[in-house]
């Protein structure tokens, strides 16, 4: 991994972001956020592998962001909580239970293969507001897309990293009181890196681009960032999600940032 990510930096060391989480470790599901008030996370980075049925676990939260000397380890949900603590630095079910928004996932199940990883996912910390269309259809069918493609042609690791863009005037998810809970994103996005893969012709054969690609999507049936695809169903095109080279998203996340983002060292290249 240290091949891939620069001084051992998931990020590649040069997002500079405020928004983005402070990451300590290159670990393939479970990276530190750092502590911030009625924010989701922004940005997960995860090591894809093969399918394994999804668990039914409960959802979690973090207890290390209630109290740093807490267990590090992820923790049910359960009614002896103190929810007035917890809801501080990370979101608690009750966010989205008040919302028309479903829990979309970052680090998504189906990129883990064991049942640890797969479980590990189910932290509120891993979680963001999401339409229930681009969940359950258009990011979930390229989420699948890319798992078909890295487990066709990647013969190495291939890493992937997923993020959100938050509207420019921002958008939230609030509670009983009207307080701001949850930041709701406009985009959802996501790259994969693969060093090592079959021939590049035989892998761009109905599957994408390697060793590294993006694509970035519609959260909401607006947006002037992703084009409304005229050959979809008249509800899947305001969801799109556009499937675009590396270098493109990271000049999207850097003009909308307005600082430098590289997502992978030397943009996933080999040597």
């Amino acid at each position: 991994m240290q091949e891939v990510f620069l001084r051992r930096c998931p990020s590649g060391g040069t997002v500079r972001h405020p928004d983005l989480p402070e990451l300590q470790e290159p670990l393939p599901v479970r990276l530190p956020v750092r502590p911030e008030p009625t924010r989701p996370a922004v940005l997960r980075i995860h090591l894809q592998s093969g399918p394994i049925k999804s668990p039914k676990v409960p959802w979690m939260y973090e207890p290390q962001l209630v109290d740093q000397n807490n267990d590090p380890e992820m923790t049910p949900f359960t009614s002896c909580d103190n929810l007035e603590e917890i809801k501080v630095n990370q979101s608690i079910k009750r966010d989205y239970s008040n919302s028309d928004y479903t829990k979309g996932h970052l680090n998504p199940v189906m990129h883990q293969s064991t049942l640890e990883d797969k479980t590990a996912t189910f932290t509120l910390t891993n979680i963001v507001p999401q339409t229930e269309h681009s969940n359950r259809e258009s990011w979930n069918v390229y989420e699948h897309l890319v798992n078909h493609t890295l487990s066709r042609f990647c013969t190495g690791d291939a890493f992937i990293v997923t993020g959100v863009l938050p509207y420019q005037q921002e958008k939230w998810i609030k509670d009983n009181n009207n307080n701001n809970r949850v930041a709701i994103p406009e985009y959802m996005w996501s790259a994969y890196c693969c060093t090592k893969h079959k021939d590049n012709n035989v892998a761009l054969k109905g599957s994408f681009p390697f060793p590294a690609f993006a694509a970035l999507g519609r959260n909401e049936a607006a947006g002037d960032l992703v084009p409304v695809n005229p050959q979809s169903s008249e509800l899947n095109r305001h969801y799109a999600v556009n499937l675009i080279s590396l270098q493109e998203l990271q000049t999207q996340l850097s003009q909308r940032f307005n600082s430098e983002v590289q997502i992978f060292h030397r943009d996933c290249q080999p040597g």
